[in-house]
């Protein structure tokens, strides 16, 4: 029988990835090691050849060990357990809510999440706002910040953020505004600048990302760069501090 384990990872690239474990790769050859690369993660399949699960199971488990040993920081999860399972877990394990406003990803963020049962346990409400006056309306960014920054930038990514963190009573405000394309970019803001913005009462976070691809793709990564900087900040406990 031939079985395999999937590691996904984010927050690094593919070629640092291989150069971490590169002689894995080549040394080894039951199992065999293979990078896998799309929207904006990392895969790294384990395959055995066995005679049976547990003997698959057992060449398996020590190539994972020492792959997640290298590489643990950056492991959002296995197989078919996709990032936005691992929020999920973490939410709700924490008791912390959720309000997420999306402009770029276009509810793509709340649509993973609500695959998931019981999603309600910890997601209070997805709002699209797309257009200027709606962030406006829906979730208080100010004017003059899109006439200073643009609608584009980590100030307007963060009052989304606090907007529809305080407004919709959650524990965490959730926000992404970019530009998918692919009309829209310019020098100075290309077509794959995104902004996504993270806001609780004890911490505020904004990262900027340069996403490479077509209109829906870009749309994926940001989903996928959300739900890791969502991670990376539960994980740190920063939020509930």
């Amino acid at each position: 029988m031939i079985k395999s384990r999937v590691l996904h990872l984010m927050g690094i690239g593919e070629s640092l990835v291989e150069e971490k474990v590169r002689d894995l790769i080549h040394t080894q050859a039951n199992p065999t090691l293979a990078p896998l690369a799309g929207c904006g993660e990392v895969r790294l399949r384990i395959t055995a050849k066995a005679e049976d699960d547990a003997q698959a199971d057992s060449r398996i488990s020590p190539l994972e060990a020492e792959i997640r040993r290298r590489l643990g920081d950056f492991i959002v999860g296995a197989d078919a357990q996709q990032i936005e399972n691992t929020v999920s877990h973490m939410l709700r394990e924490s008791g912390l809510t959720l309000a997420v406003a999306e402009s770029c990803s276009g509810g793509l963020i709340s649509h993973r999440l609500t695959n998931i049962p019981g999603a309600s346990d910890y997601l209070v409400a997805g709002l699209v706002c797309y257009s200027n006056p709606a962030k406006t309306a829906l979730l208080g960014v100010k004017e003059e910040t899109f006439a200073a920054h643009g609608a584009v930038s980590e100030a307007v990514a963060l009052e989304m953020a606090e907007g529809v963190r305080k407004r919709l009573k959650a524990d965490i405000g959730l926000s992404t505004t970019g530009i998918a394309g692919p009309t829209g970019g310019r020098p100075a803001k290309p077509v794959g600048l995104v902004y996504i913005a993270v806001s609780s009462v004890a911490k505020k976070v904004c990262e900027e990302h340069r996403f490479r691809g077509e209109r829906e793709s870009i749309k994926h990564q940001t989903a996928n760069a959300a739900f890791n900087l969502l991670r990376k900040v539960l994980e740190s406990g920063l939020l509930s501090q």
